[in-house]
């Protein structure tokens, strides 16, 4: 009797390392085509950002989509979850941002001690958009148990603004701004000889009528 409940343990203890490796797999669509497909007792990832033109978590945002600006905050929030039978232990997270974006707060690396089957640990990053550039990247997030490991992306749009040209008064304006200063000097010089010649012949004028009165 005892033999046999060895032998039970020992195959039950068996078929927890055998079925997770045999067990049923499930395939989900990834962006930009493509399939991740994962089995019973393994990780699934689930990354979204938020979109707060309709103020709904997406899975990405194109060019099409609203785009972020320099200082606009970006926020994503990420599901670790255990889709197998098996509990998992010690599940470790990590996140990796774009070049273009400067953490604020959340984790971007963490340790899940324990993760049951059908529990999900959802991580909230927030960032802020540290670019005045245009373009599109994605954020990769990463978990990994028991040598098992998922992983999922979000895309993310920026859109530069282009600032107001300010006149430029360096020295180098100077070398413009003295001919037209020259021009305007010997026009007003100008324009004041030819008023004093103007009154000079009228002031004449009226001398010879008066002495044409006076001969009369």
């Amino acid at each position: 009797m005892l033999k046999k409940y060895i032998f039970l343990v020992i195959f039950l203890s068996f078929l927890s390392f055998v079925l997770p490796v045999f067990a049923t797999v499930t395939c989900t669509t990834q962006y930009g085509g493509g399939q991740t497909c994962v089995s019973t007792g393994q990780l699934l990832v689930n990354k979204k950002v938020f979109n707060p033109e309709n103020s709904q978590m997406v899975d990405n945002l194109t060019v099409n989509d609203h785009q972020f600006k320099m200082g606009d905050e970006v926020i994503f929030s990420i599901d670790v979850k255990n889709v197998g039978d098996f509990t998992l232990n010690n599940v470790t997270f990590s996140d990796t941002l774009p070049s273009f974006l400067t953490w604020i707060s959340g984790d971007l690396n963490s340790t899940i001690n324990s993760l049951t089957p059908g529990q999900i640990r959802t991580f909230t990053v927030k960032a802020k958009v540290n670019s005045n550039g245009t373009g599109c990247a994605v954020n990769t997030a990463y978990a990994a148990a028991n040598g098992i490991s998922d992983q999922d992306t979000s895309q993310v749009c920026i859109k530069g603004t282009v600032p107001a040209q300010i006149p430029q008064t360096g020295p180098e304006f100077l070398f413009l701004l003295l001919p037209l200063g020259g021009a305007g000097f010997f026009l007003r010089r100008h324009s004041g000889a030819r008023r004093a010649i103007e009154s000079s012949f009228f002031d004449g004028n009226i001398k010879n009528l008066n002495l044409r009165g006076v001969k009369k």
